[in-house]
């Protein structure tokens, strides 16, 4: 279920993901992001939704 990389990822090197959300632009990435619930704080699988809604 997911991809435990990824989500390691994510966990260690927010910024990584910002830039990923944001096509390229990590401060559009993290507005998506403080804008969804501040994401970075839930638990792995409530993010996996995330993302995948």
């Amino acid at each position: 279920m997911g991809n435990p990389w990824f989500y390691n990822r994510i966990w260690a090197n927010p910024n990584w993901f910002y830039n990923q959300l944001g096509f390229g632009n990590p401060a559009y990435g993290q507005a998506l992001c403080k804008s969804h619930d501040s994401c970075i704080k839930h638990s792995k699988s409530e993010f996996k939704e995330i993302i995948l809604s």
